[in-house]
């Protein structure tokens, strides 16, 4: 029996036991529809189902900084102060928050990198977070192989690379890098320098054992993902030449009353009061103090 329960009963029947046999199916009646009542949505109230993508250290899901990553801190401040939702969480890849999002209202994602495609099915919040863009990671053993490639200002040459047959690169197919890695994949030969692999996870693994001589990635996802598999990997990494150093990342909604509500709600937030200290320090954690800028941009969405 559940401790408030049986604390409860010795209250209301002392030393008499009958008593409880008359007792126990209000009391438990009663705690049945409080339990009911906790779990079912507030009525009235728009239903926004946060999808958390497996993009570690946006979303940690196991291990001991479960919950403690940068999107993990920043949704929880959102669910915490944004008013007039039902909010839930749910476990998703990027690939389903599009199908949803493009489906049905109510579908949204914090730390969502922008495109203008994605934009064609999402509204995204003005204020972002403009992180190092996606870059070309590769062993410090293998610099010289690169060498060749490197401009003065530390980019390469992505066309030059890609026709190096002796170097072997790795990507997951449909993730968003930059604009010039995003175009080489596009315009790849399959199955000659340049492969596909079902995660950053495996692309690692694959870097530690010399399977692949450079992969795409962000240097804190990598990071993050060599050490929580105990990889002793020393990498450095360059942008292609022509790319950005920061690209946006915000939250974003499907296009919807409900989705630019939550948005609208999202950036007013974030215009009356500074980011909390959880928040501040997560990205300082996981990005790096200098690899990210908090801002306020105008509004591109209509």
């Amino acid at each position: 029996m559940l401790p408030v329960a049986t604390g409860l009963l010795k209250r209301l029947c002392g030393s008499r036991p009958f008593l409880a046999l008359l007792v126990l199916p209000v009391l438990f009646g009663a705690l049945a529809v409080r339990a009911d009542a906790q779990q079912q949505p507030q009525a009235g109230l728009r239903q926004v189902d946060w999808y958390l993508l497996d993009l570690p250290p946006s979303h940690i899901r196991t291990g001991p900084d479960a919950g403690q990553g940068t999107g993990d801190t920043l949704l929880r401040y959102f669910m915490q102060s944004l008013q007039g939702f039902n909010q839930q969480e749910r476990d998703a890849s990027l690939q389903r928050v599009m199908i949803d999002a493009a489906k049905r209202d109510g579908v949204c994602a914090v730390s969502l990198l922008y495109t203008a495609e994605r934009q064609k099915v999402l509204v995204f919040s003005r204020h972002r977070w403009r992180l190092e863009t996606g870059r070309v990671l590769y062993r410090r053993q293998d610099a010289a192989r690169f060498a060749p490639y490197m401009s003065a200002d530390q980019r390469l040459d992505l066309v030059a690379l890609g026709n190096d047959r002796r170097l072997a690169g790795g990507f997951v197919d449909q993730r968003v890098y930059s604009t010039a890695i995003n175009g080489m994949i596009a315009a790849r030969v399959p199955g000659e320098t340049l492969y596909t692999v079902d995660s950053s996870e495996s692309a690692v693994r694959m870097m530690a054992l010399g399977r692949l001589t450079y992969m795409f990635g962000y240097p804190f996802e990598v990071r993050y993902l060599a050490a929580s598999q105990n990889l002793d990997l020393d990498l450095l990494s360059a942008p292609a030449a022509g790319d950005p150093i920061y690209r946006d990342v915000r939250t974003a909604c499907s296009r919807g009353q409900v989705g630019e509500k939550l948005i609208a709600a999202v950036d007013a937030l974030l215009d009356s009061q500074p980011l909390p200290a959880e928040v501040v320090e997560a990205f300082s954690r996981w990005i790096g103090p200098t690899g990210y800028v908090f801002e306020n941009a105008p509004d591109f969405n209509n």
